[in-house]
């Protein structure tokens, strides 16, 4: 099932015009190979066409496809060889942490081997990233998430049909201001995985045509009073209880062998 999943791509060099063009030209070929490899149209150990089929197939230049090529190396997609060609790789060598193979693994990856790493993950670390949230923010920093609740809880429950990018959006901007005060470089890097864990929860409720528990959102709010109070403590528990509303999803949906 596809969603309409926000774009999270967030590549630093979209502001250089000139690379801006050439991306232009080669990234719905790179989603659309990314597709076939993700939903196992193209299994591991597949190869794929020649450069001069593939240019054919898209209308674009042999030079773009080699870009394509480069790019779904980089994403450990595949594995290039003289005399031998591109072939798909194992799924464990693909870059999950890259949105657009996120994305593509939330289309077409719902089984319990995906997800379960994913909610492990996020679980150690989320509600650590609070209690330091709530250690270290600065005044702004409290603003801004108060600010996230707000937009989240206007849209939760402004009464009209949402579409998945509005919600997950709302949702991920509330965590990723959460992560971004609690000034730890290395937790950085793990807003991808947020952005997936929210993405997966998503992706089980639209299959289980589920919504959110009304007291959701208080419980989104515990956080933000706990951090406005300078509490780790309750911050930390805050964010468990906010983890615990997705466990039931998670295990209903594999405990019935979706």
């Amino acid at each position: 099932m596809t969603i309409d999943w926000p774009d999270f791509s967030n590549d630093p060099s979209s502001a250089d015009a000139g690379r801006k063009s050439k991306r232009r030209h080669r990234e719905p070929v790179v989603r659309a190979l990314v597709e076939r490899i993700a939903s196992g149209v193209l299994e591991c150990g597949a190869a794929l066409s020649t450069e001069q089929e593939f240019a054919e197939e898209f209308g674009v230049s042999r030079t773009v496809i080699r870009e394509v090529m480069q790019d779904l190396v980089g994403l450990g997609l595949i594995v290039t060889r003289p005399r031998v060609g591109a072939r798909v790789e194992p799924r464990e060598n693909w870059d999950r942490f890259s949105p657009i193979v996120l994305r593509a693994l939330l289309d077409h990856g719902l089984d319990a081997a995906f997800y379960e790493p994913l909610i492990e993950a996020r679980g150690l670390i989320e509600p650590e990233v609070a209690a330091l949230a709530a250690a270290r923010a600065k005044p702004s920093d409290i603003a801004e998430i108060e600010a996230c609740f707000d937009r989240l809880a206007g849209l939760l429950s402004s009464g009209r049909v949402l579409t998945s990018a509005e919600r997950v959006s709302a949702d991920i901007a509330f965590h990723r201001s959460i992560l971004a005060c609690c000034n730890n470089w290395v937790f950085q890097r793990f807003g991808l995985l947020f952005d997936a864990a929210i993405m997966a929860r998503m992706a089980l409720a639209e299959q289980a045509q589920g919504e959110d528990p009304p007291f959701a959102l208080q419980k989104h709010r515990r956080i933000v009073d706990a951090i406005k109070a300078r509490n780790p403590g309750e911050a930390r528990k805050a964010a468990l209880s906010v983890l615990a509303l997705s466990k039931p999803s998670y295990a209903d949906y594999f405990a019935e062998g979706q």
